[in-house]
């Protein structure tokens, strides 16, 4: 089991040691929290792939792959993460553990990291222009390649139609619309403002000295104190009347995605009954949807649920032929309504439970499962442990699924048709 300790460093800024000595690597993360904005969310996409291209000291990607490959192979790697009404914007070291080369590496990952964030390859007071052109090309065929993925498409399309005009309804990697008014001094400004003004938690993952760490942290990097509120989230709330959406596409195999709302707030006493209600449901090989939708009935290719813990909605999705779309929704309807009556068998009860732990047990497994359990825990204001979370789901009941099911109701349909078989 991990244990995490956390130390401030200023005003809005912490670290968050996670010891966990079984692993032979270590992994550094420094997380901007921030909130999803519609006027800044493109800025925010190109400045974490920009950043990655060049440092002062490193400015080109063979300067950096080779201090890389001089730490005996380590990764450097930068993203932008979705969290509720909030994103991450974040970079990450990853080496091999100090104890199995008999060097301090973590020392020269702490360097670089600081190096990647706070010492930028600037020209002309702004970010370099190649490097920017380069980065909105790869960003447009990223966004522009997404409809070539229907099953992600469907479910980008059903969540932003979902939460449209909320936070949580913009797409975290950008818009394309948006390139011509991102500038090299303009992008530079923004990224002074985060810098300066985000809240910070860095991750330190793995085995390590915690004094020298923290030291190391505390003296080298230039972390200002902040006065950032935290970032707001709200639950999905409820519709008046079911939202549908048909948009039609040349394609083989239709999609149906189903958002519904579950009133269930993350620091919710219920919570975990809505995480076995889902596998139950349909977010396991053993749920409901799959064994029936899929299997027995052969209405659909495929057919899963998932939740989102900040925003506390369910995502249905599933991959039909056209002509099934009534026949394959009200079968999904039907399950659904077989939880609420409590028609759930000891044995799907068990099944589920053991997945959920399987799942849950997993992150054990991984540094970066562990680091994002963690910075969860951390925006949502809770603090279980893995073995809390697996004590708390192991001992849901029936009647607390099927009170915690009758709370959710459908919100929006978005149904990608394609040509009839």
């Amino acid at each position: 089991m991990a244990n995490i300790k956390t130390e401030k460093i200023v005003d809005g800024a912490h670290i968050r040691l996670v010891s966990a000595r079984q692993f032979k690597t270590n992994r550094i993360s420094m997380f901007f929290h921030i909130p999803l904005d519609r006027e800044n969310v493109t800025k925010v996409s190109l400045l974490r792939q920009v950043m990655k291209r060049g440092t002062k000291n490193f400015p080109t990607l063979t300067h950096l792959a080779s201090e890389l490959e001089d730490m005996y192979g380590a990764s450097l790697s930068g993203g932008i993460r979705k969290k509720g009404d909030g994103e991450l914007f974040y970079f990450t070291v990853e080496y091999i553990a100090d104890r199995f080369v008999g060097e301090n590496i973590t020392k020269r990952a702490t360097a670089l990291l600081n190096e990647v964030v706070f010492n930028p390859l600037v020209e002309d007071d702004g970010f370099s222009q190649d490097y920017l052109n380069q980065e909105k090309k790869n960003l447009q065929s990223y966004i522009e390649g997404i409809i070539n993925d229907k099953r992600e498409y469907a479910q980008l399309r059903c969540v932003s139609e979902m939460f449209k005009d909320e936070p949580y309804g913009i797409f975290e990697y950008g818009y394309i619309e948006d390139f011509d008014d991102i500038t090299p001094k303009s992008l530079y400004e923004f990224y002074n403002k985060i810098i300066n003004e985000a809240q910070i938690e860095i991750f330190v993952s793995g085995t390590f000295d915690d004094e020298e760490i923290i030291s190391e942290i505390k003296n080298g990097f230039n972390i200002s104190p902040r006065k950032c509120g935290e970032v707001t989230n709200k639950i999905a709330k409820e519709r008046d009347e079911i939202k549908k959406i048909t948009e039609e596409m040349d394609v083989t195999q239709s999609k149906i995605c189903i958002g519904l709302t579950c009133d269930t707030p993350y620091d919710a006493e219920d919570y975990p009954a809505l995480m076995v209600y889902n596998c139950v449901f349909g977010g396991s090989a053993f749920s409901k949807l799959f064994n029936n939708v899929r299997e027995k009935l052969s209405l659909a290719y495929f057919v899963f649920s998932r939740i989102d813990k900040m925003k506390s909605y369910m995502l249905i999705s599933s991959g039909i032929e056209t002509g099934n779309y009534d026949k394959a929704y009200n079968e999904i309807m039907a399950q659904m309504d077989k939880m609420t009556k409590g028609e759930i068998t000891e044995e799907e009860l068990v099944a589920a439970k053991k997945a959920l732990s399987n799942s849950i047990n997993s992150m054990r497994d991984s540094l970066a499962a562990m680091e994002d359990f963690y910075m969860s825990q951390i925006i949502c204001g809770t603090d279980d442990s893995l073995d809390e979370t697996l004590s708390k789901t192991d001992a849901v009941t029936l009647g607390e699924i099927v009170k915690v099911g009758k709370k959710i109701k459908q919100n929006t349909i978005y149904f990608l048709k394609g040509k009839e078989e």
